[in-house]
């Protein structure tokens, strides 16, 4: 094992442990965001496995109550899609700027499962539904929530990018 961090730090070019941190931390939050994302995307499947294995006698749909769920699923949507950056830029702005990256990265993932867990709740609002009404109720919540989160998945560039541009907002 030694050996092996041995090369890696030959490799890398870092002198001490402490540079080495520093150039790892947001790999780290990186791949935290990854595994979050993964649990996160595996929910809205489970769900409609649940669902298969679990059709009883339904009731008959109420469009009321499957509207006004969609409406509330749509501001979800919405707000999974727009609060996220809003909270991100505010909390840049209020430190002035003057964020380290390794700071900048563990800001944005609170943001970042705000948004998936915004994305995935869309589906719980399917599996309400779906409880209530049947399966065939739960496809069009689990197709939105599925885009959502995909839309969601952590890119490391895409991340530097939007720290860069709270930055500079």
């Amino acid at each position: 094992m030694d050996l092996i961090i041995c090369l890696y730090r030959r490799a890398s070019g870092c002198k001490n442990l402490a540079m080495e941190n520093k150039i790892q931390q947001p790999q780290k939050t990186i791949q935290t965001m990854k595994f979050i994302w993964c649990a996160l995307f595996a929910m809205p499947f489970i769900y409609g496995f649940v669902l298969f294995n679990n059709q009883k006698d339904l009731l008959p749909p109420d469009q009321t109550f499957i509207l006004m769920i969609g409406f509330v699923a749509a501001a979800t949507l919405v707000l999974s899609l727009v609060l996220p950056e809003v909270i991100f830029r505010s909390q840049v702005k209020k430190l002035q700027g003057e964020v380290s990256n390794e700071d900048a990265f563990k800001m944005y993932l609170i943001t970042f499962m705000i948004r998936l867990v915004l994305s995935e709740s869309i589906s719980t609002f399917g599996l309400i539904v779906a409880l209530r009404s049947g399966l065939n109720f739960y496809f069009p919540f689990f197709a939105v929530s599925v885009v959502s989160l995909l839309a969601a998945f952590p890119i490391e560039n895409q991340i530097k990018e939007k720290i860069d541009k709270a930055r500079l907002s």
